[in-house]
């Protein structure tokens, strides 16, 4: 865990290697998956610049090393630095706008389209970070695709095994590989 829900934030996170699923969890239990940081991003913020509690959970999805930037230390970089300020901005128009385009595709998407949009975003991030180069495969628990695409485990899987069958991925001792993107990318 790197931090609790209707917790107060003591500093922000920089996350440099690794993988960090921040979370929210219903009355129920169920976990919603409200982002995945990967390398090089800071996580944690909102709370701190909204002088309140966390709105999520955060929690590490895979070995991960991260930096921690002390509140103080934080706020006295931003009022002294208009360029980290800008750049903070520009951080969260972008989240809105990633939160924007994820209640979009909750709200009318179907489950088989956000997890073939899941493991292609996964996809082209491994890419990226050059990790499981070998086998270009996505890990990750079903249970945490489920919770990232809004659905229920058996339908997820369910989808999962729908994309098998069309040839479009392949699982192999719980990793996924794809096999054809561009038709993954046309559902």
């Amino acid at each position: 865990m790197v931090y609790l829900y209707n917790t107060y934030p003591l500093g922000i996170y920089f996350l440099w290697k690794g993988k960090i699923k921040t979370y929210r969890t219903n009355n129920n239990g169920k976990e919603f998956i409200t982002e995945i940081h990967k390398a090089g991003e800071f996580f944690g913020y909102p709370a701190l610049l909204e002088l309140d509690k966390y709105t999520d959970s955060a929690m590490a999805l895979e070995d991960s090393n991260m930096y921690f930037i002390p509140r103080k230390d934080f706020l006295t970089l931003l009022s002294t630095n208009s360029k980290l300020s800008l750049k903070l901005i520009q951080l969260l128009a972008e989240k809105i706008n990633k939160k924007e385009d994820q209640l979009l595709k909750l709200a009318y998407n179907s489950v088989k389209k956000r997890v073939a949009d899941a493991l292609i975003s996964f996809s082209t991030n491994s890419k990226k970070e050059k990790i499981n180069e070998e086998h270009n495969a996505i890990k990750i628990k079903r249970d945490d695709l489920a919770s990232l695409v809004g659905a229920e485990n058996e339908t997820t899987i369910r989808s999962l095994n729908e994309l098998k069958l069309e040839g479009l991925i392949n699982i192999k001792k719980g990793a996924i590989s794809i096999i054809n993107q561009r038709q993954l990318e046309t559902i």
